[in-house]
């Protein structure tokens, strides 16, 4: 299944990384190792957000697919 940025961030404003009946019992000890706020190539700029490409730091393309894992 595909999620786009857009979709993604929705997640992330509704509180998904605090919300443990969300993940699976190897997701849960991710985020308590790491404490994520983000997927690891978002970056919250102001009130904007980039995404951290290879080479650079672009405006967060809402509509591409999102990068993260599924634990």
């Amino acid at each position: 299944m595909l999620v786009s940025n857009g979709e993604y961030l929705q997640f992330v404003n509704e509180g998904g990384y605090k919300r443990p009946e969300l993940w699976t019992e190897e997701g849960q000890r991710w985020i308590a190792s790491i404490k994520p706020t983000l997927p690891l190539f978002w970056r919250k700029d102001g009130d904007n957000y980039k995404l951290r490409t290879l080479y650079r730091e672009i405006d967060m393309p809402w509509d591409w697919p999102a990068e993260v894992n599924n634990l």
